[in-house]
C-alpha cells in the first residue's frame, strides 16, 4: 500500500488530514523526548562506573592516584612547632615533618619551592584575620596529617587585607591531601574553606566545614576517598574548575561518607566529569544537587 493510500484511508475515518498530522508530529515529539530521557540516563548515570576498580581509577586518572606519600600519617622525628611560640607567624621554609600544636592568632604559612612538606596537626588552632589561615605559597606538595585523638580548628575572618586572590581559609598553590584519623574543623567566613590551585585529595578524618562560597575547591580535580565529610556551604559544596581538556579538572568521590548542605550546587565541575562509587553521599543543593558540565557516572545506591 502506497503511503498516498496510508492517507485516504485515514481520511475515511473522523479525522482531517490536517489532525492527522498534527497527532503524528505530537507522537514524533513524545518520542524524542523519550529517547533524550534514556540517552540521558545512559550518559550521567550507571550501576557499574568507569573505573569499576582503584587500579582501573589510578591509571586512568593518574594524576588523582593515590601515592605513598599520600597515605603517609606517620613521620620519624617530626621538627616540633608550637605555635603560641611562634610570634604571630608561623613560616616553614624547608622540604620535611613538622608536628604542629597550640594556637595562632595570624598565618601559617608554606614557602618551601618545589618541596615537599608533610604538616602533622596535633590540636591546633588558627585564626587568621586579614587573610588565609593555612597559606601555602610555594611548594612540590603539602600533606596535612590529623593526628590520630586531636581536634583541630582552622578558621579565618570576613575581611582579606591585600590578599583577595588567596580566597579561602586553607589556600594551596600545590597538591594539597589530608588524611589522618583526627578531627579537622574549617571556617571559611570570607569565601571558600579548603582550596588548591592543583589537585585535592581527602582519604581519612572527620572534617567539618562551614563557610561562604565553596567547602572544597581543586582547580586541577578532586578525590575524596575516605574519612566523614561534613560541609555547609551559602554556595557550592565541592567543586573543580578546569576545563577537562588536559583530562584533568574530575570530580572523584570514591569512598568514605560525605554531606553537602548547599545554597545553590552541591557538587560543580566546569566541563570535566564526575564519579561516585564505593561511598555513602548526601546531597541537599537548594538550586541542584549537580552543576555538572560534563559526565556523571554515579553507582547505584552511593547516592540518597
Amino acid at each position: 500500500m502506497s503511503f498516498s493510500n496510508k492517507r485516504a484511508s485515514f481520511g475515511r475515518g473522523n479525522l482531517s488530514p490536517k489532525a492527522i498530522r498534527l497527532l503524528m508530529l505530537v507522537v514524533l515529539a513524545v518520542l524524542l523526548v523519550l529517547c533524550w530521557q534514556i540517552g540521558t540516563h545512559a550518559d550521567y548515570q550507571t550501576a557499574a562506573p568507569i573505573p569499576e576498580t582503584q587500579e582501573a581509577m589510578d591509571q586512568d586518572f593518574s594524576y588523582l592516584a593515590l601515592t605513598r606519600e599520600d597515605q603517609n600519617t606517620q613521620a620519624d622525628r617530626p621538627t616540633q612547632i608550637r605555635l603560641e611560640e611562634s610570634g604571630g607567624a608561623c613560616l616553614i621554609e624547608d622540604a620535611g615533618a613538622y608536628l604542629l600544636s597550640g594556637e595562632l592568632d595570624g598565618t601559617l604559612r608554606v614557602n618551601a619551592k618545589g618541596s615537599t612538606v608533610h604538616l602533622f596537626f596535633d590540636g591546633v588552632n588558627i585564626h587568621s584575620g586579614s587573610g588565609p589561615a593555612v597559606l601555602v605559597e610555594d611548594a612540590g606538595k603539602v600533606i596535612i596529617t590529623l593526628v590520630d585523638g586531636s581536634e583541630n580548628t582552622i578558621s579565618d575572618s570576613g575581611k582579606y587585607s591585600g590578599m583577595e586572590d588567596t580566597e579561602s581559609c586553607i589556600y594551596s598553590t600545590a597538591d594539597l591531601t589530608i588524611n589522618g584519623p583526627g578531627k579537622l574543623q574549617v571556617y571559611g567566613y570570607y569565601k571558600d574553606a579548603i582550596r588548591t590551585k592543583d589537585v585535592l585529595k581527602i582519604t581519612d578524618g572527620t572534617i567539618r566545614i562551614q563557610c561562604k562560597r565553596t567547602g572544597l575547591h581543586g582547580n586541577d580535580g578532586v578525590n575524596i576517598s575516605g574519612g566523614q565529610i561534613f560541609i555547609e556551604s551559602e554556595k557550592n559544596g565541592v567543586k573543580t574548575t578546569r576545563s577537562g581538556a588536559d583530562g584533568r579538572g574530575c570530580l572523584m568521590i570514591s569512598g568514605g561518607e560525605i554531606s553537602v548542605v548547599a545554597g545553590r550546587y552541591a557538587l560543580v565541575t566546569e566541563e570535566a566529569d564526575l564519579y561516585i562509587l564505593n561511598a555513602a553521599v548526601q546531597l541537599n543543593g537548594v538550586i541542584s544537587n549537580y552543576d555538572i558540565h560534563g559526565k556523571r557516572m554515579i553507582q547505584e545506591g552511593c547516592v540518597a
